[in-house]
């Protein structure tokens, strides 16, 4: 794996690229071992789809209600997969894509493909998910009048 790229490190085929390190590696279904959570949100610079194959018991499991996950083709296509097949693979298993808006803490049924973030949302249809998000405690959203200093 890189190590000198922040938010852009990757797995790498060859450790004996100047910046690569080893790093362990294991699927999420090992990892939790029978645990589920409620939600997950994955992040692997295009192996969604291996971190997804490895962790097939845990998206079978009803427990596991949301999946936030960054899916963009030109890093899938490193790892020889896409956005369209990791969609697949997570509706297959009941997850729907979704948008959120949090001004009025609701979640929408959206075509897949059709988000315009780098963060998909996939929702398992659950009425716990719209009952946690209307009950949930109110957080402060900080907007750029919050920071003078941006706009000085």
């Amino acid at each position: 794996m890189t190590c000198h790229a922040g938010g852009l490190d990757h797995v790498v085929d060859d450790s004996a690229q100047a910046d690569a390190v080893e790093v362990p590696v294991a699927t999420l279904d090992s990892l939790l071992d029978g645990q589920v959570p409620v939600a997950m949100k994955i992040d692997v610079e295009g192996f969604e789809l291996r971190a997804l194959k490895g962790a097939s018991r845990t998206l079978a499991s009803p427990e596991l209600k949301a999946i936030v996950i960054e899916l963009q083709d030109w890093t899938l296509k490193k790892f020889g997969t896409s956005e369209r097949e990791c969609r697949a693979l997570l509706m297959g298993f009941g997850f729907q894509p979704h948008s959120y808006d949090p001004a009025t803490r609701t979640l929408t049924q959206v075509a897949a493909g059709t988000a315009r973030e780098l963060n998909e949302i996939f929702v398992r249809p659950d009425d716990m998910v719209a009952e946690r998000l209307a009950s949930g405690e109110t957080v402060g959203r900080l907007g750029i009048a919050d920071f003078p200093a941006l706009h000085d």
